[in-house]
């Protein structure tokens, strides 16, 4: 059973999480799964709404501060961590040519920016809470965790996540060229005696990759919602 969670959820592209139907877990409600996986359908929509938002002219303005970098369709998520599910080298093995089927859904006609050799970085997936209400509801977004962050990172157990709705590390995570969600920096330490201090300067969300916009849930930019830097995942500007 526990091979099969962790094989199905990494198939599912991380961006198109925020325009698919919802289903209740033990992880809070989960974005994309199961039958109501997202289609190619959807995949076009995500991207084209990412790339309206990259060619916005806040975004040029954002990419000509930043040494003039190419705008790329993206988001980025700020948000507490759940319980981690780690992945075996043969559950990796069976696991890359659904991302790659993924990726290529994300950017037709294009190969994985990702090749199996580099897919051995990670060791799991676990998930980003970016909104709660204690004791009723909450909303996580999946990601995936390089090895290299497994044991410097914060993860709650799976137990306390699914009856006490524990969290872990606040977290910054990032999409990659091929539409996945990989978790990029820890914020703020959940055992830090100053982690509320700490937290104060972010707020939990989805925003654009290029100009750190807060996004709606069909990834349009919000109105008078929160603008974050997208190098530090800080709040530059509060919502209206």
């Amino acid at each position: 059973m526990k091979q099969r969670s962790t094989l199905r959820f990494f198939v599912v592209s991380g961006i198109v999480f925020a325009l698919s139907a919802c289903s209740a877990s033990r992880d809070g409600i989960r974005l994309g799964l199961g039958p109501s996986a997202p289609g190619q359908s959807q995949y076009d929509q995500a991207r084209t709404q990412l790339e309206q938002n990259a060619q916005s002219t806040v975004a040029k303005k954002a990419i000509a501060s930043a040494l003039g970098t190419d705008a790329k369709p993206g988001i980025l998520v700020v948000g507490t961590l759940g319980p981690l599910r780690k992945s075996s080298a043969e559950e990796l093995k069976k696991a890359y040519p659904a991302y790659a089927k993924n990726a290529e859904k994300w950017h037709p006609g294009h190969a994985s920016y990702l090749s199996e050799e580099d897919f051995d970085e990670f060791g799991g997936w676990t998930t980003i809470e970016t909104f709660a209400i204690p004791g009723v509801m909450n909303i996580r977004q999946p990601a995936l965790v390089r090895q290299s962050d497994m044991k410097t990172m914060s993860f709650p157990s799976t137990l306390g996540s699914a009856f006490f709705g524990t969290t872990g590390d606040l977290v910054g995570a990032r999409s990659n060229g091929d539409g996945y969600t990989v978790l990029d920096r820890v914020l703020c330490r959940d055992a830090d005696p100053g982690y509320w201090q700490c937290a104060s300067a972010y707020e939990r969300g989805h925003y654009d990759a290029n100009t750190g916009q807060a996004l709606t849930h069909e990834l349009k930019p919000k109105e008078g919602g929160v603008q974050i830097d997208p190098a530090t995942f800080k709040v530059i500007h509060s919502a209206s």
